[in-house]
C-alpha cells in the first residue's frame, strides 16, 4: 500500500511542478493594451430613427401584435388558442378551447394540425412576455395573424 502511495505521490508531484513551470512562462508574456473601440455613428439613434419611421411599430408586421382579453373575448371562436403556461398553471384555470402546449412544440403543432398562415392564432402565457416572443417567431416564420395576450393570464 505504502509503495503505491508514493507511486502516486510522485506523479502529482510532477505534474504540479509541469504545471507551475508553464504558469511562470505563460505570466512571462508581453500583455498587449487592446485598443478601444470607437463608433463613428451613435447606433442607438439610427436604430430609434428607423422603429419611430415605422409609426405604430409595437403593433406592426415587425413586432408582436396584442390582443386584450375584452377583444379575445370577442373573437375566441374563430381562433386557435394555445397556451404555452406550465401544465400546473393551465390546469389551475384556463380559457376554455384553449389548447395547452409547451413553447418547443408550437411550430410542430400548427404543422401536424394543418393551421394556415392566415388563420388567426393567439398565444397565451403568464404576463405576455413569453406569448409576446412566440408570437414574433412564428410572424417571422409567415404567420401574420398571431396575436399574444395582452398581461397573459
Amino acid at each position: 500500500m505504502k509503495l503505491v502511495f508514493e507511486k502516486y505521490h510522485n506523479i502529482v508531484f510532477k505534474c504540479l511542478l509541469l504545471c507551475l513551470i508553464i504558469a511562470s512562462f505563460q505570466s512571462c508574456l508581453k500583455n498587449d493594451a487592446i485598443a478601444p473601440l470607437s463608433f463613428a455613428s451613435n447606433n442607438s439613434a439610427e436604430l430609434l430613427g428607423y422603429i419611430e419611421s415605422r409609426g405604430d411599430y409595437i403593433n406592426s408586421v415587425y413586432c408582436p401584435a396584442l390582443i386584450s382579453a375584452s377583444e379575445l373575448y370577442m373573437v375566441q371562436t374563430d381562433a386557435v388558442l394555445l397556451d404555452i403556461r406550465d401544465s400546473l398553471k393551465f390546469k389551475r384555470g384556463h380559457i376554455r378551447g384553449t389548447v395547452n402546449i409547451s413553447q418547443a412544440g408550437l411550430i410542430s403543432y400548427l404543422k401536424k394540425n394543418n393551421v394556415s398562415s392566415d388563420k388567426r392564432i393567439i398565444i397565451i402565457s403568464t404576463n405576455g412576455q413569453s406569448a409576446s416572443y412566440c408570437t414574433a417567431g412564428l410572424r417571422i416564420l409567415g404567420y401574420q395573424n398571431v396575436f399574444a395576450l395582452k398581461y397573459g393570464m
